[in-house]
């Protein structure tokens, strides 16, 4: 049997919860569908092969779902992965995340989910089954788990967001000591332990969206690279 196709829309900064929504949507439906997570140009090597397996993916989605976040609904690619599908006339699904979000024209004019749902899971696996016309799984005692993993997923990719708002508005404001961006002084304006911090730190800095700079006088302090100020744009 041919596997339906859905097509995961989102930018990097929220990979970790697109890959989550893949995995347990995948899992629902036991191999009937297959979800595609696309990803952020910025992140990916320039190359032919990229470009024509995201252009097949694209062409070939039944259905798009678009991860809504502050920062995605004005990226450029998100932006053009719904063009592509919204010219095609395939469902568009998008998913909000943050409160009081005003979605672009392409994105508004669809029905969307509410990622703060109590009934979100449910409610997605119900809308993939009826656009894709797939029997409804007996998923009932997944859902609190499923539910559970995404908020996880969320609240992680969250924070790495709004961790990196915070040293933009450091950057802005050139009256603010630039310790405003050391690892204990983010610890303290977030409120969480500095040892998470400094994971959530080294992690970022890892997958190339801070600098870090050493300095003798008020300990290491983080930047924002030229790959996240494009991603801000």
């Amino acid at each position: 049997m041919k596997r339906k196709k859905i097509f995961v829309s989102h930018i990097a900064l929220d990979a970790v919860l697109a890959l989550e929504l893949k995995k347990w949507i995948e899992l629902a439906f036991k191999g009937e569908c297959v979800v595609f997570v696309s990803s952020s140009f910025e992140d990916i090597e320039p190359g032919a092969q990229w470009v024509r397996e995201l252009r097949q993916a694209l062409s070939g989605a039944e259905l798009l779902l678009v991860i809504c976040t502050r920062k995605s609904v004005n990226s450029r690619w998100v932006l053009f992965e719904t063009g592509c599908i919204w010219g095609r006339e395939v469902t568009i699904l998008p998913i909000v995340c943050d409160e009081q979000l005003e979605l672009p024209v392409l994105l508004s004019e669809n029905q969307i989910l509410q990622f703060s749902d109590p009934k979100f899971s449910k409610t997605l696996i119900g809308k993939v089954a009826k656009t894709l016309r797939l029997p409804l799984p007996a998923y009932d005692n997944a859902y609190p788990k499923m539910k559970k993993a995404l908020l996880e997923s969320y609240s992680s990719a969250k924070l790495d967001s709004d961790i990196i708002d915070r040293i933009k508005h450091v950057k802005a404001n050139r009256s603010l000591r630039v310790k405003e961006c050391s690892a204990p002084s983010l610890a303290a304006h977030f409120r969480i332990p500095l040892a998470d911090m400094s994971d959530h730190l080294v992690a970022l800095t890892a997958k190339g969206y801070l600098n870090r700079v050493k300095n003798k006088l008020i300990g290491d302090y983080y930047s924002l690279t030229p790959k996240t100020e494009r991603l801000l744009l």
